[in-house]
């Protein structure tokens, strides 16, 4: 039989159900007479991400919580590896992961045309406090599970936001679990696939006006 493929792995991996038995020599549930409610609930890997490795393949995974996607728990990874054990290939190796976002620090100056904004970041019609912020924040949540970070993009998607006129990021740093933090000046791979600020002040910003 051929080998199955990375997307048939990833498929398979937000297929998995919380709480539900396999039947005998299958690969798939059997939800018959059981609520559609129910199996969506069960099914607690929303995003998925395979990558080859020299030994096997490793599988990124993680859940939503309160719209934001979380690690899993130690209960739901122990039955999601026997699921996986279970379905996969024989004689593949699997490395399966689900930890929390990289951490990202960034500081930029921005500068911003007096009519639209103040030197807060504040649009003078009183519609958004923080378009900035919010911008940066929006592009990490859209970013694709496992998608690489580029500061050309971000810098793109700011100066989109109106009444920005220039960005420089002047620091850049990241890191995943407790390793040290790491400057990049292009782009940035999460290792858990994705990226969050895991403190409030990793994200600052100047503004400076500009009549240019």
């Amino acid at each position: 039989l051929k080998p199955h493929s990375l997307l048939w792995y990833s498929n398979k991996a937000k297929a998995f159900q919380y709480g539900f038995n396999l039947p005998p020599d299958s690969d798939v549930y059997n939800n018959t007479n059981v609520d559609e409610q129910a199996v969506a609930d069960s099914q607690i890997v929303r995003f998925a991400a395979v990558v080859e490795q020299d030994r096997g393949l490793r599988l990124k995974i993680a859940k939503e919580v309160a719209g934001d996607l979380a690690p899993l728990t130690p209960a739901e990874m122990e039955a999601f590896a026997e699921y996986m054990r279970r379905i996969k290939d024989a004689g593949v190796r699997l490395n399966i992961t689900s930890t929390p976002a990289d951490s990202l620090i960034l500081s930029l100056t921005i500068f911003y045309n007096p009519l639209i904004l103040n030197n807060q970041g504040q649009r003078l019609d009183g519609t958004n406090n923080t378009p900035v912020q919010q911008a940066i924040q929006d592009y990490l949540r859209n970013l694709p599970f496992n998608g690489v970070f580029l500061l050309q993009d971000l810098t793109d998607v700011l100066q989109r936001v109106e009444g920005v006129r220039t960005v420089y990021i002047s620091n850049a740093q990241a890191r995943y679990g407790s390793l040290p933090y790491q400057s990049f000046a292009i782009r940035y791979q999460p290792d858990s696939g994705y990226l969050r600020f895991v403190q409030p002040n990793h994200l600052t910003v100047l503004f400076l006006p500009t009549t240019d």
